[in-house]
């Protein structure tokens, strides 16, 4: 139990737990530079204030990034996958927020503009991230957060039926002094 939230002065007492219902899946669109990453670090310390707050005093939220414009889809698949006992992979990050009872933001960075290519890396994202529910029960599912960002829009048919369509991040206009 923690002391949770009320006015007055005086707080009930409530059971600590955080366990979304079902699967979340997002997708980020803007220009170069307009803000996504910035948007995602933003959101991840947001979500974690409030879950210490009104849910679980002890969880964390933290981010994994993986710059997609930067591998093919071979590539991605080697560096997501645990080769090891202290390998670094995406795998082997993400499993020890999930086993220090955290969340975590898997922020896939710069998605590619080919559907085929886009569907390709989400399915081995579901892959690892059903892998680690396999392992650790719903506890996975509901503790991974995967966030695309991309300059382009959700293209490929399975990325754009999982995300429902995209938010599109535009930066605030600036005045030059």
């Amino acid at each position: 139990f923690f002391w949770g939230g009320g006015g007055g002065g005086l707080h009930a007492p409530q059971a600590a737990g955080f366990l979304p219902a079902s699967p979340f899946t997002c997708y980020l669109q803007g220009a170069a530079g307009g803000g996504k990453s910035s948007f995602i670090s933003a959101c991840g310390e947001a979500l974690g204030g409030a879950i210490r707050e009104w849910a679980d005093p002890g969880r964390r939220v933290s981010v994994v990034k993986i710059s997609l414009n930067a591998v093919t889809p071979a590539q991605l698949r080697h560096v997501l996958t645990v080769r090891g006992l202290s390998d670094m992979s995406i795998e082997r990050m993400v499993e020890q927020s999930i086993c220090r009872g955290g969340t975590c933001f898997l922020h896939l960075e710069e998605v590619p503009g080919d559907p085929a290519v886009q569907d390709e890396m989400f399915k081995m994202v579901e892959t690892l991230v059903m892998s680690l529910e396999k392992r650790y029960k719903q506890k996975a599912r509901s503790s991974v957060l995967p966030i695309y960002t991309s300059n382009y829009p959700p293209r490929g048919p399975l990325l754009a039926a999982a995300v429902g369509g995209s938010l599109r991040i535009t930066p605030p206009p600036y005045e030059v002094m």
